[in-house]
């Protein structure tokens, strides 16, 4: 998932309009569909706990200023992002 600064707040209010709507659903005798509701859920409340976690907001906007960096060929800058990310991510 890819999102730009300042699009989680949309984002969580998409998911969980989408969540809101499948729970209004009226459960069906089919096994297929019963099935299908709950994963449907559980992503999206995977979903929603990764657009809502701060790890995830900081990470994307580092990876969107690496991004940056790289397209002006600010290569110190780069790297010192770079290592930032690696720093979340251990």
């Amino acid at each position: 998932m890819h999102l730009h600064r300042g699009e989680e707040e949309l984002a969580r209010k998409e998911i969980e309009r989408g969540l809101n709507d499948i729970h209004s659903y009226e459960n069906h005798d089919s096994p297929v569909f019963t099935v299908e509701k709950i994963r449907s859920i559980q992503n999206l409340e995977q979903l929603l706990n990764q657009v809502s976690s701060e790890e995830y907001s900081e990470k994307h906007i580092l990876e969107e200023e690496l991004e940056k960096a790289v397209e002006n060929e600010n290569y110190e800058q780069a790297a010192q992002i770079r290592d930032r990310l690696k720093d979340i991510d251990s």
